[in-house]
């Protein structure tokens, strides 16, 4: 497969909601395609309406061959979204962009896919090509941001399902784990606890499950090419805007992917930094868990993490610089990360007001100290018990911050 020759097409997936999948077909008609034609397949679950196939259907892509596929009966996400992938075969496509009905797209999302393609087609370590910059740790519920590095992109061992590519090769392999794991979802130590609890309709955490079984990556851009509207749907009750991110504007002339074993940007499923070292120590005995969600599960006798712990401190660092690992990277002293030694006990550190600082660094707030002393009493355990609602509905954080200033 020459450059030249490689065929991708693009997914898109829908159900019963009309505004979103015209939305999204409506936005692809005006986004580039310098290469040629490109085949579109407008793939929709059987919903018992018509008002979605007669869209589609009416539908003119203006950049190639269409081909509108409604189910007879209701799939439900999860088979709908995995008989999508059969397509690339069926279809003799090399790759398929897969976007589901409440994603939007940058204008040169298909130019940054053929060239990550072309550079990720015969990587077996790589599971597949985010288009979505990834913004959230959603294990706890905190800000992320990758540390950069001279590249375009960078790898992470956790799928994706907000605009993805998937590899013909790459896929089949998927496809071949999964009809021997589909029966039921095992628990994975690598994968987070959260994404385990995830409903059984759900495709992508078998997909994550995979890539930490298998020891396999996406590659995730720096720059967004799809966001999301984060619509009413099958895991959604109400309309939020807490994935949407800001979008590339153009595309570059060559992106410049990084390959496997040359980048130092490499995360985990927990997004942890795996290319953290400390000298003396065997890598394979620190738990990387400066956010706080891994809970050392592994036991392993060093732990790098941001809560206060019973343990001898090894190493400490402060936490000012974005993101997080840069603080360890550049081995900036401070008392907000410690590296313990989990073989000797000791008395844990005092880290007063953790929960309303990390709050504050990850969203970048600043507290003044009056606020910090009034809040420090109880609101710490509010904002543990309720960490989720409130960064989901920041008017009702700020309620409680308010009845505590009064």
């Amino acid at each position: 497969m020459d450059e030249q020759s490689h065929v991708i097409g693009i997914i898109t997936v829908g159900y019963n909601r009309v505004d979103s999948i015209s939305r999204l077909l409506n936005r692809l008609n005006d986004c580039d395609y310098p290469h040629g034609d490109v085949p579109l397949v407008i793939s929709l679950d059987n919903c018992g309406k018509t008002d979605v196939l007669d869209f589609a259907e009416a539908y003119r892509w203006r950049h190639g061959k269409k081909t509108v596929i409604h189910q007879p009966q209701r799939l439900g996400l999860k088979r709908h979204i995995l008989k999508c992938g059969s397509y690339i075969e069926a279809y003799g496509w090399d790759a398929a962009i897969v976007l589901e009905d409440d994603v939007y797209t940058a204008a040169c999302f298909y130019e940054y896919a053929r060239q990550a393609v072309i550079a990720y087609r015969d990587d077996d370590r790589i599971a597949g090509i985010s288009l979505y910059a990834l913004t959230q740790n959603q294990t706890v519920q905190y800000p992320f941001s990758p540390a950069l590095s001279q590249y375009d992109a960078y790898f992470m061992q956790y799928a994706q399902s907000l605009g993805q590519v998937w590899m013909r090769r790459q896929w089949k392999a998927f496809e071949s784990w999964y009809s021997e794991n589909s029966e039921t979802f095992t628990e994975c130590g690598g994968v987070p606890f959260n994404v385990c609890r995830w409903p059984e309709t759900s495709w992508l955490k078998y997909h994550i499950r995979y890539c930490v079984e298998n020891d396999k990556y996406f590659v995730y851009p720096y720059n967004s090419l799809t966001t999301n509207f984060g619509d009413v749907g099958s895991h959604t009750t109400r309309r939020n805007s807490f994935l949407q991110t800001a979008l590339q504007q153009k595309a570059k002339a060559a992106y410049n992917f990084p390959r496997w074993g040359c980048c130092d940007v490499n995360y985990d499923a927990w997004c942890e930094n795996t290319g953290l070292v400390f000298d003396g120590i065997d890598p394979s005995q620190v738990c990387i868990d400066i956010y706080g969600g891994k809970r050392n599960y592994q036991n392993r006798r060093y732990w790098l993490t941001s809560l206060p712990k019973p343990y001898r401190i090894v190493k400490s660092f402060g936490m000012e610089l974005l993101p997080p690992d840069m603080n360890v990277l550049c081995n900036l002293p401070g008392d907000a990360i410690f590296l313990y030694d989990t073989a000797e006990a000791d008395t844990p550190p005092e880290v007063p007001d953790r929960d309303v600082f990390m709050w504050g660094y990850y969203n970048r707030l600043m507290y003044p100290d009056p606020a910090i002393r009034k809040l420090a009493d109880g609101i710490n355990k509010e904002i543990r018990r309720e960490r989720r609602k409130l960064l989901r509905n920041p008017k009702e954080l700020f309620k409680k911050i308010a009845s505590r200033l009064r």
